[in-house]
């Protein structure tokens, strides 16, 4: 199971392949460590349908916490978590979200196979939350 991108992957741009509907710039960066993590926008359906999750549920993430991070998005994604690095530095780029056309489109940059593997529980809800989005309708 593979649930992440590299830098690397977007030379598939330069065929014509659109992976992204708006641009992502995404870095090489790793994020580790049992770090805050806030939620900038709780209600968002993400975070509340069908599980209702929290900061709190980001507690535990050992290891790598978030790796190749978007350094820089175009102006149409929100993004909806802010990571608290140390030094007081924050990255706000793991997880952004943008209307596209009837329905809406979802990076998450977060190691969520990881968390998967180590049976950390937000990580489940995250994961089902983020497939059991209602399908856009015409």
């Amino acid at each position: 199971m593979l649930l992440s991108q590299e830098p690397r992957d977007w030379r598939l741009l330069r065929s014509g392949v659109q992976l992204m509907p708006f641009p992502i710039t995404l870095s090489e960066n790793r994020i580790g460590g049992d770090i805050p993590v806030v939620l900038l926008d709780a209600e968002q359906d993400l975070f509340t349908k069908p599980n209702k999750i929290a900061s709190k549920d980001f507690e535990g993430w050992g290891g790598e916490l978030a790796s190749n991070v978007p350094s820089g998005w175009a102006d149409d994604y929100k993004p909806l978590v802010e990571l608290r690095l140390s030094g007081g530095a924050t990255s706000r780029g793991a997880v952004l979200v943008a209307k596209y056309g009837s329905g809406t489109f979802v990076f998450v940059s977060l190691s969520l196979r990881r968390q998967l593997l180590a049976g950390i529980p937000g990580a489940y809800l995250l994961l089902a939350n983020l497939t059991a989005q209602p399908a856009a309708r015409k």
